[in-house]
Parts: structure tokens; sequence; C-alpha cells
């Protein structure tokens, strides 16, 4: 009985996405007439889905959601409207031209040409170090060993020097790239920058990681969306031609990444198949959310959202696993995800967690809806915060002291737009 419930509440949970994505294609006047908005709602669909298929494969075996309620799922369902309103105001808001002064245009050209040189050696080390992940496990190896604190970077010292300099603008370069094709650009400079991606998911997935390749891809597609409004139809078709190819990278890279990984778990996991692992993946946040995080009686006091500023305060460097250990304090699994509202919640609470959230999400409507920004700086902010949504099934992707540092860098340079 308690089964039929607990999938019950999580059906509930994928209708309400679902509901909301027919009533705004509705509201369109068409199905086909896909933007950003549509996007996230089709996307959290899918992934509420998955939370719903994968209940039975987790629960009793590896994870405890029998305290699974319907109350959690309506919060995080108003959580995700307070969330989307920012871009739900851009996708119905009165068209405006995603122009720059020429100034501006001279420092956008600038930065181009800037992580276009610091790509080179990187993607070609990548390139040379391929042959090493070929290797039947490698990419499963070189994760359990950064995880042990063993592992280390393939790329060599400049390398690892110019690839950080493409990931303190990695939130940048899909909406340079967009921009880009938009306004005519040389076809250097396009391919340049679609190479300068390609080298941040080889990287990753190099590395044995999933998350940041996960992660950029889905935001990929979301500033596409975001930017369909001002893209002619007959580039729209270039775009989604080439650029399925470079998405396909990613998928490849995902795919290999989760196949190694798998096989080396051999008989640690409960999971029959790497489909139904993919699956948690994808899924288990909510469910994470709703049968742990949900009953935290303590504070992670603030860590979990502000950890630069907490780290700039404490005068110590905050790392993931400090972050891991934080969480855990409260007596429940500090390395799992727990959607983008874990945080918050844990740090300020079930009320204060929506508050805070609120305002945050208020303060980027007041300043998109400011006259003092020009349209592609309003683009940009709202490719900033609806990466939030973007990752946010999963977990929120400003958590880190790095993320919150790239974060940091993006708006700067926004703001000099």
């Amino acid at each position: 009985m308690l089964n039929l419930f607990n999938n019950l509440y999580t059906f509930i949970y994928f209708l309400f996405f679902l509901t909301l994505y027919v009533m705004y294609a509705k509201k369109k006047g068409s199905f086909k007439n896909f933007d950003a908005t549509s996007y996230i709602l089709i996307y959290y669909a899918i992934t509420a889905f998955f939370s719903l298929l994968y209940y039975n494969i987790s629960n009793g075996m590896f994870r405890d959601y029998s305290k699974i309620t319907l109350t959690p799922y309506l919060y995080l369902c108003i959580c995700f409207c307070i969330a989307l309103f920012p871009i739900y105001k851009n996708d119905n808001s009165t068209i405006f031209r995603a122009n720059l002064t020429v100034k501006s245009e001279r420092f956008v050209n600038r930065l181009i040409v800037v992580l276009m040189i610091c790509a080179v050696l990187p993607f070609l080390e990548s390139i040379i170090h391929l042959p090493n992940v070929l290797r039947s496990g490698a990419m499963a190896d070189v994760y359990n060993m950064r995880l042990e604190g063993r592992g280390s970077d393939y790329l060599s010292f400049l390398g690892r020097k110019f690839f950080l300099i493409l990931w303190l603008c990695n939130n940048l370069i899909p909406i340079l790239l967009l921009y880009s094709i938009i306004k005519n650009k040389k076809k250097k400079y396009i391919v340049g920058l679609s190479l300068t991606l390609i080298t941040i998911w080889i990287h990753s997935m190099f590395l044995g990681g999933r998350s940041k390749l996960v992660q950029n891809a889905l935001y990929v597609i979301f500033v596409f969306f975001v930017f369909k409004q001002f893209i002619p139809e007959n580039k729209r078709k270039i775009i989604i031609k080439y650029g399925g190819v470079v998405l396909s990278v990613a998928v490849v890279g995902l795919a290999a990444v989760s196949i190694s990984r798998f096989a080396s778990m051999g008989d640690t996991s409960s999971l029959s198949s790497i489909w139904e692992w993919i699956g948690l993946y994808a899924g288990e946040g909510a469910l994470n959310f709703n049968a742990l995080e949900w009953y935290v009686k303590g504070s992670t006091n603030g860590y979990t959202t502000f950890a630069l500023p907490l780290s700039v305060y404490d005068g110590a460097l905050i790392t993931v696993e400090d972050l891991w250990n934080i969480k855990s304090k409260l007596g429940i699994p500090g390395n799992i995800f727990y959607t983008y509202m874990g945080p918050f919640v844990g740090d300020f609470g079930k009320t204060g967690g929506i508050v805070v959230f609120f305002i945050l999400s208020m303060l980027v409507t007041f300043i998109y809806k400011s006259k003092h920004i020009n349209g592609m700086q309003k683009l940009c902010l709202i490719c900033l915060w609806g990466k939030i949504l973007m990752v946010g099934p999963i977990f929120y992707t400003y958590s880190t002291v790095d993320d919150q540092i790239n974060l940091l860098i993006s708006l700067i340079i926004v703001a000099l737009l």
C-alpha cells in the first residue's frame, strides 16, 4: 500500500509538469512553437517520469524512500514556478534587439579570440591523450582515482592554465557562439568557439566525470532556445544540423563514461542494467529531496549556497568534500543529489529556502526589466539564471566555490557589454 501511494505522489509530480507544458503549448497556439519555457517544461516532465520509473528500482535496495509524501513535491512545484518566471517573462515579452555598441562589439571579438587561442593547446593535448582513454575501463579508473585523491589531470602545466581560462568563461561560450552566428561573424569565430565547447566536453569525459558534461550539453540547448527568436529560419536549420554534430560529442562522451563506470562497479550495484543506472541519475534528485532533505532539522548555515563569500569570510577554501561533509552532519548522505532546492532548504530551512530563492528570482526579474541594460545583457542574464533549472532536477549548479567564481566572472563580463 505504501508503494502505491508513493508512486501516486510521484505520478502527480510528473503530471504537474506535463500539464503545464500542454497548457503553455496551447497558449502559444502550437506544440511546434518551441521556446525556452517549452524546453524546460518538457525536460522537467521527462526527469519527473524517470523519478516515477526508478522509484521501485532503488527503494529498499540502496535508498530508503519510505518517507515520500505529496507535500515536498508540491513545495518543489511552487519553487519551480518561481524559478521559471524570469524565463517565461523573456519568452513572452516584447521582442528587443540583441545589439551591442561598437565598443562592446570590439570587446566581444577580443574575448572570442582569447578563448580560441586558449583552446588550442588543451584541444591538441586531449587528442594526443585519446588512445589512453580508449582502453576498457580507463575513464572509470581515472574517476575512481580522483575520488581517492590520487588522480591527476592529463594536461600539461600550460595546458591546465589555458583550460582554466576556458572553464572560467564556460557559462558565456554558448552565448558567444549563438551571438556570433546571429551577427554573421567570421566563420573562424564560429568554428573556434565550437571547438572550445568540444574541448571542455572531452576534457570532462577523459577525466571520467559526467556532471560537467551533462550541465554544459543541456545548457547549450537552453541557450539556443533563448536566442531562437533572433535567429532567421534558414540559420536555425543550419544550427540544428551542425549543432547536432557538436552535441553528439557530448552524447557519445556521456555514454562512454557511463558504460565505463557502470562496468567497473561489477556486483557492487543493485541496478541490473546501465539504462537503470542512467535513469536513476536523471530521476533521483526529487526522490532524495522528498524522502531525505525534507526531514532534516539542522542547517548547513549558508555554506551550500554561498560557499564563495563564506570561504572569503572564513579565510579557507571550501572544497566539494567539505560541502559533502557539511551535508552529512545533518544525518543524510552528502554526496548524492537533492535538486537545486536542496542546498537552499539545507541552508535556510523550508520557509527560508523558498523566501531566499524567491528574492533571487525577483532580483533577476527586476534587473531584466531595467532600462539601464541592453538586449544582449538581458539574454545573458536569462541564460545564467536558466542554468539553475537546466541542472535543477539533479543539483544546484552554482553550489561550489569554482562555479560561483565562474558565475561572478560571467556577471562582470556581462556588465561590461
